[in-house]
C-alpha cells in the first residue's frame, strides 16, 4: 500500500515521548519526513535512529520564542516549507484550584496554552498551503485535581477554532484531538508521589468504558488521519479520543 504521508514535512513539539513520539514513530512509517522539537536531546536522537535522512532534531522550549523560531528556521532550511504542525508538548501539575499556587498554575498555561498558541504563530509564514495543524486539547474528569490543567486545555480547544477560520483562506485546516487519560510520562512527572500519581490514574480510569488508560498510539492514529487526505474537509474539529469517557 503507498505511504500516506510520503515526503510529507511534519514538525511536532514534545516529540521525545507520549502522544508525541508515538506520532512521529508513525508518521515516520508513513513516509513523512520528520522534525522533532523537545528539551532534551537524547529521547530525539532515539526517534531520529529510525530514519536519519527523514528526521532532524532541535532542542528547546516551548515557552521560549527565539527557540521556536529557531526551529522554524532549521526546518526552513533542512526540508523547506510545512505540511504538518503538532504542538503536542504539554504538562500537568497535581492540584485543586483553590490550593494550587500561581507559579503552578501559570507554568500550565504558558506550556499548554502559550506554547501551542506560540507554536503556530511562529509557523503560519512557514505552512504550506494544505497544511494541516494538529493541537492537543482534552479534559480530564473534574474534581480529580486538574483544573488548572483542564482550563489550559480548554483554551486550546478555542484557539485551534478560531484559527481555523483564520487559516481557512490559505486551505490550512486546524484540528484538535481531546485525549482522554493517556498512558505517558506526563503522569509521572505531576509533582506528587508514585502512590499519590497511580490512585489518580485510578480515579480517572474508573468511569472509563474501556476500564483502562489509553496508549499514545491511540492518539497517533488519530492525527495520522487528521494529517492525511482522508481529512481534507475536517477543519475547525475537535475529536475526542477517551475510551469513552465523555459518554458519560
Amino acid at each position: 500500500m503507498p505511504q500516506t504521508l510520503l515526503n510529507k514535512v511534519a514538525v511536532i513539539t514534545g516529540g521525545g515521548s507520549g502522544i508525541g513520539r508515538a506520532t512521529a514513530e508513525l508518521f515516520l512509517s508513513e513516509g513523512a519526513k520528520v522534525v522533532l522539537f523537545a528539551r532534551s536531546a537524547a529521547p530525539l536522537e532515539e526517534v531520529a535512529a529510525l530514519a536519519p535522512a527523514r528526521v532532524l532534531t532541535v532542542t528547546g522550549d516551548v515557552t521560549v520564542g527565539e527557540d521556536l523560531a529557531r526551529l522554524a528556521t532549521a526546518t526552513s532550511r533542512r526540508f523547506g516549507q510545512t505540511d504538518i504542525l503538532v504542538p503536542a508538548a504539554g504538562i500537568a501539575r497535581l492540584a485543586p484550584l483553590v490550593h494550587a499556587n500561581a507559579s503552578e498554575i501559570d507554568l500550565q498555561l504558558q506550556v499548554n496554552f502559550l506554547g501551542t498558541l506560540n507554536t503556530v504563530r511562529t509557523f503560519v509564514p512557514h505552512l504550506n498551503s494544505n497544511a494541516a495543524v494538529i493541537c492537543l486539547s482534552g479534559r480530564m474528569r473534574e474534581g480529580c485535581g486538574l483544573g488548572a490543567f483542564n482550563a489550559t486545555k480548554a483554551a486550546v480547544a478555542a484557539t485551534a477554532r478560531s484559527l481555523a477560520v483564520e487559516l481557512a483562506p490559505r486551505r490550512i485546516r486546524v484540528n484538535c484531538i481531546a485525549p482522554g487519560p493517556t498512558d505517558t510520562l506526563m503522569w509521572r512527572k505531576i509533582g506528587v508521589s508514585p502512590k499519590q500519581t497511580e490512585q489518580l490514574l485510578a480515579k480517572l480510569t474508573g468511569p472509563l468504558k474501556t476500564a483502562q488508560l489509553g496508549t499514545p498510539q491511540d492518539v497517533a492514529e488519530v492525527a495520522l488521519f487528521l494529517a492525511s487526505e482522508s481529512a481534507g474537509h475536517v477543519t475547525g474539529q475537535e475529536i475526542v479520543v477517551d475510551g469513552g469517557n465523555a459518554a458519560g
